[in-house]
Formats: C-alpha cells, sequence, structure tokens
C-alpha cells in the first residue's frame, strides 16, 4: 500500500474504534439505566455528564 492509501487505512480504523467504543458505553448506560441504576453511579461509571446520558435514554428508550 503506498503512504496515502495507509494513512486512509488508519485513519478509518481509528473512527471504527472509536465508534465501537462508544456504541458499547451506549449499551452499558441503557443496561443500568434498565436495571435501574441511579444517575450519581451511571455518570461515575461512564464518564458522562447528566444531559449526555439523558440525551442517549430518551434515544434509545424501548
Amino acid at each position: 500500500m503506498c503512504n496515502l492509501s495507509e494513512g486512509i487505512y488508519e485513519r478509518g480504523m481509528s473512527q471504527g474504534m472509536a465508534q465501537g467504543a462508544e456504541n458499547k458505553l451506549i449499551e452499558v448506560i441503557m443496561n443500568l439505566w434498565n436495571a435501574g441504576t441511579d444517575m450519581a453511579t451511571i455518570k461515575i461509571a461512564s464518564g458522562w455528564t447528566e444531559e449526555q446520558i439523558m440525551k442517549v435514554v430518551k434515544k434509545n428508550k424501548l
């Protein structure tokens, strides 16, 4: 592969991995929320703000 192709590949891999990690964190947040975990604990576990968590909950509610 040429340097340009390698750079594009590496950037794509990095973005894909970051998106995968965020998707997994969203799944964990929803599992905690659905289990009745309090907001303070979810904030600590996720490192996200209450506003970010509530946005995820509202978007992913069953």
